[in-house]
């Protein structure tokens, strides 16, 4: 979030990691604000317990590693497509990373909370929508996003997306 209040996602994390890769890197804190935008289960684990298992078991901190390392990745492509993508690709990507990470097409998320997410206004969203629905790629409902298309989908969002590895 900048100090005028202006925010945008950087990564999007599911089962497959955490947040909070600062911990494992040696920091105490992070600037950046985290937040469960899909119904789900999360798990809240103590510092101190991560840093110990990171530290005493070498499987743990070789997947630590390569989760971290997957996060920057991440936040460069994320780049990437903020920069050289428009919104409707963007939000196309978006999509499919999120139905990557809860293994669901159907994303229960509203018009504003991807506004925030793709850093635009809402308006440009609900024509984003719009224009992936009449492609036939989703089904547009209220406040709940189904992929009816996901090869159609990726291959409309180009290289701006990326499955997990």
């Amino acid at each position: 979030m900048s100090s005028s209040g202006r925010e945008t996602e950087a990564g999007i994390v599911g089962a497959e990691g955490m947040v909070d890769v600062a911990t494992i890197l040696g920091s105490d804190r992070s600037p950046l604000r985290c937040f469960i935008q899909i119904s789900g289960h999360g798990y809240r684990v103590p510092v101190n317990a991560v840093v110990a298992l990171y530290e005493e078991s070498p499987a743990v901190r070789t997947l630590l590693n390569r989760f971290a390392y997957d996060s920057f990745v991440q936040v460069a492509q994320t780049a990437l497509a903020n920069a050289a993508f428009n919104v409707n690709e963007r939000l196309a990507r978006w999509l499919l990373m999120c139905a990557d990470r809860t293994g669901n097409d159907q994303i229960a998320l509203t018009h504003e909370l991807l506004a925030v997410m793709l850093n635009v206004r809402r308006a440009g969203v609900t024509q984003a929508l719009h224009a992936l629905e009449q492609a036939g790629f989703v089904k547009n409902g209220r406040a709940l996003i189904t992929i009816v298309d996901r090869m159609g989908l990726e291959n409309f969002a180009r290289d701006s997306y990326a499955p997990l590895a």
